[in-house]
């Protein structure tokens, strides 16, 4: 019982004039914890003037997803492997790769200039460019807490693709934020920045592209 959860429509309607100023300058979110006739709006906001569209949907929505084709008004998809059992419509008792390659079919299909990530825990990340599907393992960390890992990876996807990564280098940023927050027992890790995210990559000797680097080469 949130704020979140208390967004409505008209809402939404009121940051309008913002997305109108800003147009393809501005990045949205559509995430769960608000309800989904707020998001579908505000997503259609977002294609209606240039914004680009970011979005993540629970479980439970995933059949609405697909009957009314919402992915039509989002860039940019962030999900779980069960997440994307369910909007591809296999099995969630496949690998996560065998669910990655059903994914990956339905949205070259549906949506071919649609940009995907998927997380699976242990088994790491998948990402869909419209091209090219990409794994990345996770870094290996003491986990404390999987609460919110996956908001973690998107953010740093998100600030990756922000910063003007390719989605592979945007990828890899998403990797180090999630990994990093499940070291930490708060669900929202305070102490992950720039500075944490450059220990973490110097720590675990992990070859990234040099876009990555670069971006944490002044946290030392």
């Amino acid at each position: 019982d949130s704020a979140c959860s208390r967004v409505t429509v008209d809402a939404v309607r009121e940051a309008e004039p913002l997305l109108a100023e800003y147009g393809s300058k501005c990045m949205i979110l559509a995430a769960p914890e608000v309800p989904l006739d707020a998001r579908i709006a505000l997503l259609r906001m977002g294609a209606r003037h240039g914004c680009f569209r970011s979005a993540s949907f629970a479980s439970g929505e995933m059949e609405k997803v697909r009957r009314e084709n919402l992915l039509a008004d989002v860039d940019y998809l962030a999900i779980n492997a069960h997440e994307a059992a369910l909007l591809s419509g296999v099995p969630a008792e496949q690998t996560p790769q065998e669910t990655v390659n059903a994914a990956v079919k339905h949205l070259a299909a549906s949506c071919p200039a649609l940009i995907c990530s998927i997380t699976a825990g242990r088994h790491g990340s998948w990402t869909w460019d419209g091209r090219t599907t990409r794994h990345i393992p996770p870094v290996e960390v003491r986990v404390v807490s999987t609460a919110g890992a996956g908001d973690a990876f998107m953010a740093g996807m998100l600030t990756g693709l922000a910063a003007g990564f390719t989605v592979a280098e945007a990828q890899e940023l998403g990797n180090l934020a999630g990994s990093l927050s499940v070291s930490s027992p708060h669900t929202i890790d305070p102490g992950l920045d720039r500075i944490s995210l450059r220990e973490l990559l110097d720590s675990s000797g992990l070859k990234v592209s040099s876009a990555l680097r670069q971006a944490l080469e002044g946290a030392r």
